[in-house]
């Protein structure tokens, strides 16, 4: 995907986010900050200083947000606690373990993943996550109250992997129909 089309989406998510509260915002322009940085390394190992340049402009446009919504949000004992400190790092952490786990479902991996999270205390954990079918998987150690946990979202389906150009991808996901996308994550003792 464009350079240009990437930041978009990741531009575009960070307005939506923050339409609905300013901490989130924050949360996920740093999110989006953090992986821009990883961007940049990739593109500048395969000499595309253009898309380096914009992926640096936008990663200063995310520390303006994010510094912006810190000062507005610092005045509000409710957020002090998580605006700095251990109380940000826990949010931020989770924030990245889900996204790690929407990536990896949504992609259908049939293989085994495992996403690496932290707790309230910064103590690493490795949750495991094994294939039951397509939409059902067990999870281990079990992070969550109860016994399963139903996710769902819309998604467009693309058979796909490769295409012959950013039109030919352009094309197929503009026909592709939008599907709600439906995930049961189980404990590895639950009945699924």
């Amino acid at each position: 995907m464009p350079v240009v089309d990437h930041l978009a989406i990741w531009r575009r998510s960070v307005a939506r986010c923050a339409q609905y509260n300013r901490y989130a915002g924050l949360l996920v322009a740093a999110h989006f900050g953090a992986m821009a940085d990883r961007k940049l390394s990739d593109l500048l190992e395969r000499d595309d200083t253009g898309g380096g340049r914009t992926v640096q402009s936008f990663a200063a446009e995310m520390e303006r947000l994010e510094r912006s919504w810190r000062e507005e949000l610092g005045t509000d004992a409710r957020y002090q606690p998580y605006l700095e400190g251990p109380g940000r790092q826990v949010n931020s952490r989770l924030l990245d373990t889900c996204d790690r786990i929407s990536v990896y479902l949504c992609a259908s991996l049939p293989a085994p993943f495992e996403v690496w999270a932290q707790d309230a205390a910064g103590d690493t954990e490795v949750i495991g996550f094994e294939m039951v079918n397509d939409t059902t998987w067990r999870v281990q150690p079990w992070p969550l109250e109860g016994e399963r946990l139903t996710l769902q979202c819309e998604g467009r389906r693309i058979q796909s992997t490769s295409f012959a150009s950013e039109e030919d991808f352009q094309e197929t996901l503009a026909h592709a129909p939008t599907v709600r996308l439906v995930f049961t994550l189980l404990r590895s003792s639950a009945v699924g």
